[in-house]
């Protein structure tokens, strides 16, 4: 099984964390020994803090298990450099709209799909809350983008791998943007189906559009970063989560630091993050700065 394969590999290289993260993952995916999972990821995290991964999938644990006091604990323990970890984010922000704060949710929501727009249940939950905000047109690419991600994902698990399937893949991946990966499908779908004039002219095309330096998502295909420099009615969605104040007994402002559940955020004149100051009311950015 797999997870006896990964068993070898953890004895083959007992110092490398992925195969033991990967057997975890396992675990966790499969509800199989949950409580041996979570020892694993404890000491995983009390050894190596800075090991972001293995940090998202404690607190995915904790959070999903309903055990607040262990999350809470968990995130205020947590070291700056897993900031830049989306998975950190996506937590937040579920956590921030199981209390009900829909505000501190598209926040945190926000910078998890900056970092990371390839996460559908993250787009498809922003959407969800902007129109909540009364933010339809806001909601609409991420909306689109979730659901472009649904379709690869289920064309992914449920196509068979028909030479007509792959080519569904490959339509999809390039509305993602996502052109790299398109060109690999393109090479499948010619293995699949020599002399395919589909997979030549699109292998063709994406080539010239790329070189070494290019990502694998582009910045234009991020409704987060497209978002926050297309101002609509003045406002982005960063400013909605950043910049409206919100009731954590009484309402303060100071300078260019706005109160968001959490704490201060300081922004530049871009309106990009530079540091959180917490605030005893609520536990999120306790730890530290951004």
């Amino acid at each position: 099984s797999e997870l006896e394969f990964l068993e070898i590999c953890c004895t083959v290289d007992p110092s490398s964390p992925l195969p033991r993260l990967a057997q975890t993952r396992l675990m966790l995916d499969r509800k199989h020994d949950v409580d041996y999972a979570k020892q694993i990821l404890t000491e995983f995290v009390t050894n190596r803090p800075k090991l972001s991964e293995a940090q998202v999938m404690l607190g995915e644990l904790l959070f999903q298990n309903g055990l607040e006091g262990e999350f809470l604990l968990w995130h205020d323990n947590l070291p700056t450099e897993v900031d830049r970890h989306p998975g950190i984010w996506l937590l937040r922000g579920r956590w921030a709209h199981r209390r009900g704060n829909t505000q501190g949710a598209v926040r945190c929501l926000w910078e998890s799909i900056k970092r990371f727009p390839e996460d559908r249940a993250a787009h498809f939950l922003l959407a969800k809350l902007l129109v909540t905000l009364g933010r339809d047109d806001d909601a609409l690419p991420f909306q689109q983008r979730a659901e472009l991600l649904l379709e690869f994902d289920e064309e992914l698990i449920h196509g068979h791998g028909t030479p007509k399937s792959v080519v569904r893949l490959i339509s999809t991946l390039e509305k993602l943007q996502r052109r790299w990966e398109a060109i690999g499908w393109c090479h499948v779908l010619a293995r699949l189906e020599p002399g395919s004039p589909f997979a030549h002219q699109t292998l063709e095309r994406l080539t010239i559009q790329l070189d070494a330096n290019s990502p694998l998502t582009p910045d234009t295909a991020n409704p987060a970063i497209q978002e926050k420099r297309g101002k609509t009615q003045g406002k982005t969605c960063s400013d909605v989560a950043c910049g409206i104040y919100l009731k954590l007994g009484k309402l303060q402002s100071k300078a260019r630091t706005t109160l968001v559940p959490g704490g201060g955020v300081n922004v530049d004149g871009d309106g990009n993050s530079v540091s959180w100051q917490a605030t005893p009311e609520n536990f999120l950015f306790h730890h530290s700065t951004l």
